[in-house]
């Protein structure tokens, strides 16, 4: 009697687990550096997560990309729907050579829908309701929705935009610590910084040892070295975040202005902000002063939670 009582609960605790993953979608955000996963109920709920190799989408080839999605597959069930959100997943072409990837390595699932990794971080900022993020990381981008009219504003690839983002703050910090070295044959403050950070000696050897780390991804990762020399009286490296701020800021309120939208929410998500509170503090103060918004806050929905969401908002009632 005692057996077929555990084994009734068993059975019904099982289906219960079953039920849970017929329903279950799959969030994926893939970027240059790696891919984040989630499987989330119905509810948006994480069940599992887990990372993978890269995946952006210009820099992967459909091999790659299998590779990634596979590993991804072999840690998950069956699902009923995927949000896929990959870097440089901007064109239809492009969107359609993941989705087959994806219809290839999870045949069963139901609904699969693939984005560029902006849409995610706006689904987990904002789900499906009016507003603003603001995406500032190795790179940046301000975007925008209201009533599924979706508009942007810089994000155009670090050569020649993605203004306030760890790359070009980075750049335009050389750009000044070499005009100082010019004009007084010293390091500044800023310039000290960066041999530290280098271990050599003197400005001129910093430059080899740069031009061998100009992937953007790391030289991204010496944003710290600004705000850590703007603390320390570096005015250089002061005027440097003021312009990637005032930059950010003219690009929210241009996304607002073609939205026609009043004091919008305004989600801000990436390393940068996560990192460097004064970073936010400094944007909420050049927000308000073009501006009436409404609440201005650190996104920390996961990346692939935010893809899950995508799918689940798309997911038809039953």
């Amino acid at each position: 009697m005692i057996l077929k009582e555990f084994m009734q609960g068993f059975e019904s605790r099982q289906q219960h687990a079953n039920d849970i993953h017929d329903r279950a979608v799959l969030g994926i955000e893939g970027g240059g550096t790696k891919t984040t996963w989630a499987l989330c109920d119905d509810s948006g709920q994480v069940i599992r997560s887990g990372q993978a190799g890269a995946s952006n989408c210009q820099h992967s080839t459909e091999k790659h990309l299998e590779s990634v999605f596979y590993s991804i597959r072999a840690c998950t069930d069956s699902v009923h729907g995927i949000g896929a959100a990959l870097a440089g997943c901007w064109s239809p072409v492009d969107q359609g050579r993941v989705r087959r990837i994806l219809e290839r390595i999870w045949p069963e699932c139901e609904e699969i829908l693939v984005e560029e990794d902006s849409r995610s971080a706006y689904a987990g900022a904002h789900g499906v309701n009016p507003g603003i993020i603001v995406i500032a990381g190795t790179g940046s981008n301000v975007l925008g929705q209201r009533n599924d009219r979706w508009e942007k504003a810089g994000g155009w690839e670090h050569l020649f935009s993605d203004a306030g983002s760890g790359y070009v703050l980075v750049r335009r910090g050389l750009e000044y610590v070499y005009d100082e070295f010019d004009r007084t044959q010293k390091p500044s403050i800023l310039g000290q910084i960066f041999l530290d950070q280098s271990g050599l000696n003197s400005l001129p050897e910093l430059v080899p040892w740069l031009m061998q780390r100009s992937n953007k991804t790391e030289f991204a990762s010496f944003a710290p070295c600004i705000f850590e020399a703007a603390t320390r009286g570096d005015m250089g490296a002061a005027e440097v975040i003021r312009l990637g701020v005032e930059k950010l800021a003219s690009q929210i309120s241009i996304v607002s202005q073609r939205l026609e939208l009043e004091s919008p929410s305004i989600g801000l998500v990436g390393s940068l902000f996560e990192k460097q509170p004064s970073y936010v503090e400094l944007l909420r103060s050049e927000i308000r002063k073009r501006m009436e918004s409404g609440f201005v806050f650190l996104n920390k929905t996961p990346g692939a939670v935010g893809a899950a969401l995508l799918a689940l908002s798309k997911k038809p009632t039953l």
